[in-house]
């Protein structure tokens, strides 16, 4: 059957990915993008790049399910895009992903990482340029 991957995200996408992004931040379209960084991600997760940020939430804790803080939206002059979802791992999806943040996004406000058979979820903040694992309780 497979387990399921949690990922939550608020952060700003920069300026310069901002022009077509809401497609993907909406819609999971990563392969109409104008940027190829996107596209190589849409070909890299095959056929499941649009499970960021469309997958539905399966196995995750009860808190995941409270309302708005993590409803799926994006704001185009801001950039803000805060979503949640989940998905079946395979392809490593979920760490391609968080390869690219740092090159497309600005301001990282909350990445949370979750194993449905992990106790406790991985927290990451975005430090000069590079992501890191924190340890966030």
């Amino acid at each position: 059957m497979g387990v399921y991957t949690g990922l939550r995200f608020k952060g700003y996408v920069k300026p310069e990915y901002r022009e077509d992004f809401e497609s993907i931040a909406m819609e999971g379209e990563w392969q109409i993008s104008k940027h190829q960084l996107f596209r190589n991600f849409s070909y890299q997760a095959e056929f499941r790049a649009s499970f960021i940020p469309c997958g539905v939430l399966c196995y995750m804790p009860i808190q995941w399910n409270e309302p708005y803080e993590f409803d799926r939206h994006y704001e185009a002059d801001t950039g803000k895009w805060v979503f949640q979802c989940s998905l079946k791992n395979y392809n490593e999806e979920i760490e391609n992903f968080m390869n690219m943040i740092p090159i497309f996004v600005e301001i990282l406000e909350h990445l949370e990482v979750r194993h449905e058979e992990w106790q406790k979820s991985k927290f990451y903040e975005l430090v000069n340029g590079q992501l890191r694992e924190v340890n966030h309780e």
